[in-house]
């Protein structure tokens, strides 16, 4: 056997290897992550690496927008709670007037 008969024979047991588990996937786990498992299978390396470092940018971006969120609402609450001593230190002011 010459060494490209092995090295087609090798891609042709792992193009079955594949389809089978892509089979097997469509049966036992969801639509979306079938889709993405087909993905990652046809990928690149390169474009994995991508793939990865985007979905690490998305999650980073998503955890700065929630911390921004919760900082507004701190603050929201701050200020709410600065104009309530506020309101009582006139009160204060207006019983002393009297």
């Amino acid at each position: 056997m010459s060494e490209n008969s092995i090295v087609y024979q090798n891609k042709d047991v792992i193009s079955k290897v594949f389809a089978g588990i892509l089979v097997f996937t469509d049966k036992v786990i969801d639509e979306e992550l079938g889709n993405k498992v087909k993905e990652w299978l046809m990928m690149t390396k390169v474009a994995r690496l991508f793939e990865e470092e985007k979905e690490i940018a998305l999650a980073e971006k998503d955890a700065v927008i929630a911390k921004m969120a919760e900082d507004g609402v701190k603050k929201d609450a701050k200020i709410k709670e600065n104009e309530l001593r506020i309101k009582e230190l006139e009160e204060r002011l207006k019983k002393l007037e009297c």
